[in-house]
């Protein structure tokens, strides 16, 4: 993982923020748009299940929903995207949001790369080596 710079993102075709509605109303890169992995509730629902029940559980209910949502961008969103296409997906923090829509397309077959912001960089993930 490396620190890039705000502008690096203009060598991608779009900047994807899957951070919550309510994550990113509060704050997000300008030109980004938004397709979050986690709705408002969902993200609410797998936090207090992390906190409350398990990380393992949370885990669990989260990767679920996750990829259901994922899979509802790619029908609604990406469909009529070419196998060229180049999307920057972040998030915040950790970068597990970010990581897990940017690992499934690149399962699909596009040059995407997951990143988050901390308050004072922005680390890109590097996809993993070609096996």
């Amino acid at each position: 993982m490396r620190a890039a710079t705000v502008a690096e993102l203009h060598a991608f075709d779009e900047v994807i923020d899957v951070r919550s509605p309510g994550e990113f109303a509060e704050d997000h890169v300008p030109g980004a748009i938004n397709l979050p992995v986690l709705n408002d509730a969902e993200r609410e629902r797998v936090g207090t299940m992390y906190k409350q029940v398990s990380p393992f559980e949370a885990k669990k209910v989260g990767g679920a929903l996750v990829a259901r949502n994922v899979a509802s961008h790619i029908e609604k969103q990406f469909s009529g995207k070419s196998k060229n296409w180049k999307p920057l997906v972040y998030c915040w923090r950790g970068g597990k949001r970010s990581g897990a829509m940017a690992h499934i397309l690149r399962e699909v077959g596009w040059d995407a790369l997951g990143a988050f912001f901390t308050d004072d960089a922005v680390f890109r993930m590097e996809p993993p080596a070609p096996a």
